[in-house]
């Protein structure tokens, strides 16, 4: 993440804003109960944020992030008679991620 900011060295605040890509690589499986049948997801996110980093005097620190992402899934699906079934998916989502914390 590239980074820039302001900052008091001497006071109580400091606030930094921050640009980079968020990339994300997902995988689930899935059996049913009886192990008949079994699904298989793969997927992949990436995409571009913003971000802002706030601390206070005392230590208490806040920080948010916000960007758009392309998400593809491509899932596949089987069972024990032989059926096979696959699927494609994309879409764009909002990310959003925020954090409060305290630092010493």
């Amino acid at each position: 993440m590239l980074l820039f900011g302001m900052a008091w060295l001497g006071g109580r605040w400091v606030w930094v804003c921050g640009f980079g890509v968020a990339a994300v690589l997902t995988t689930a499986e899935a059996h049913a109960a009886d192990e008949r049948d079994e699904v298989d997801v793969d997927g992949t996110s990436l995409g571009p944020l913003v971000g802002f980093k706030f601390i206070a005097g005392p230590g208490f620190t806040g920080f948010a992030q916000l960007g758009v992402s392309y998400f593809a899934v491509h899932a596949e699906a089987n069972d024990t008679t032989g059926a096979h079934e696959e699927a494609d998916a994309a879409d764009f989502l909002v990310n959003l991620n925020l954090n409060l914390g305290w630092s010493f």
